[in-house]
């Protein structure tokens, strides 16, 4: 069987937020995530106070929501535990769409970050590899 995670933005949303963290616990889910907005996130990250509780970063997410990937990256990077990337408007590989996507692996880079960046996205080429560039550029 997977392990499976609630996504706590669109499950027990007939609760108060933070009752759904427990409830999620009862229901058998042994991790949570949270879609967005990263302020709310990172809320909830001060009041829970856990060290198994981080920020998943998704750079379409913060780009379609915040409309500014770089500075959602800046503020909060230091609580990011797992990160993902696709271009804004509609999930394809970087360098299509309005992020400077050199620009935020470079401050990936530079903030210290050392887990993994997955690319999440839907090829605009027949082939995945063909969608690839964005990685030796």
């Amino acid at each position: 069987m997977p392990k499976f995670a609630a996504n706590l933005s669109l499950l027990f949303t007939e609760l108060p937020y933070l009752d759904r963290f427990q409830t999620a616990a009862q229901a058998g889910f042994k991790a949570v995530e949270i879609l967005f907005p990263y302020d709310l996130a990172a809320d909830v990250l001060d009041r829970v106070s856990r060290p198994n509780v981080g920020l998943h970063f998704d750079s379409f997410h913060a780009q379609t929501s915040h409309r500014d990937t770089l500075t959602i990256w800046d503020r909060f990077h230091d609580r990011v535990v797992h990160a993902q990337i696709g271009a804004a408007p509609n999930r394809s590989e970087p360098g299509r769409g309005p992020t400077d996507f050199r620009r935020l692996f470079d401050t990936i880079d530079s903030s210290g970050y050392s887990g993994w960046v997955s690319a999440e996205y839907t090829p605009s080429t027949a082939q995945t590899s063909e969608s690839l560039d964005w990685m030796w550029q």
